[in-house]
């Protein structure tokens, strides 16, 4: 797999090709400006899309999707949320099959690092 970087003066021989990566590309220049100017995201959206309209900069795309790129852009995707979530539900099910295997509670916490209330809770719900 190839990646390649349209970040605003990267790859200009291709973004002159492309008028919609070149769009993307100041695009997002745009956002991390206002955005460093304004210290808001979402005001740095606001403005960056007034900008590329007025300047016809993927100006169609952003009068029927605006709503959406602001939406997709606030809702910011954390790695080690993610990850943490991932930890704490693999936690989860491996106390509830060292319950269902008759390990005693204690156990299951020390292997697991669940708290007991925690791990009451599991094997409650896998006894009904």
């Amino acid at each position: 797999m190839q990646v390649i970087n349209i970040n605003e003066g990267r790859n200009g021989e291709m973004l002159r090709k492309c008028k919609e990566l070149y769009g993307y590309s100041a695009f997002t220049a745009k956002v991390r400006e206002y955005e460093k100017e304004t210290g808001s995201l979402e005001a740095a959206l606001k403005k960056a899309i007034e900008y590329c309209c007025q300047h016809d900069i993927i100006k169609e795309f952003l009068e029927n999707h605006a709503q959406e790129v602001m939406s997709m852009l606030m809702t910011e995707f954390n790695l080690d949320d993610c990850i943490a979530v991932r930890i704490e539900e693999d936690r989860e099910e491996i106390a509830q099959k060292a319950f269902a295997k008759g390990l005693p509670l204690d156990v299951i916490r020390d292997i697991t690092g669940l708290d007991m209330d925690k791990i009451k809770t599991l094997a409650t719900v896998q006894s009904k």
